[in-house]
């Protein structure tokens, strides 16, 4: 798994923020994760200090309650291209996947209505390697796999 073990740490300042460190599987670099979450939205990105831009980033809106819990779609999900197919935002789901079941947010991440290609790819792969539940949301249970 590229999240590092016993990485995830809350922000002492701002218990809406946490952090997190990833290993890219090709080169073996530790890059920083940065994760936000509310009632409503989260956010989490894995970017290089010396990079401008994110490598991998992920938004989601909560769509309301689905029975399953509050449904967090994404709004937006990016992966420069030279870092694609490394786990990049597969780990930014699990991270998001594992804090939102947390019981102030009683959150769960499914795919959004509104996809590009790569995004269809993204979650017909997730559905084919066992990343989502038989419910269709994305499984929270990976993180703790580490």
């Amino acid at each position: 798994m590229p999240i590092v073990p016993r990485s995830l740490v809350q922000d002492k300042n701002d218990k809406s923020k946490y952090s997190a460190s990833f290993r890219d599987p090709k080169t073996n670099e530790i890059i920083p994760m940065e994760i936000g979450l509310g009632t409503g939205w989260s956010y989490s990105k894995i970017k290089h200090p010396n990079e401008e831009w994110p490598r991998s980033e992920t938004s989601m809106t909560n769509w309301g309650f689905d029975g399953l819990g509050n449904s967090y779609q994404a709004d937006q999900t990016n992966t420069q291209l030279e870092y694609s197919r490394r786990g990049y935002a597969t780990a930014l789901y699990n991270i998001l996947a594992h804090l939102l079941k947390d019981k102030r947010y009683k959150g769960v991440i499914r795919a959004s209505d509104e996809q590009a290609e790569d995004g269809r790819s993204f979650w017909q792969n997730a559905r084919a390697t066992g990343k989502t539940s038989k419910y269709g949301s994305w499984r929270d249970d990976l993180y703790d796999r580490l």
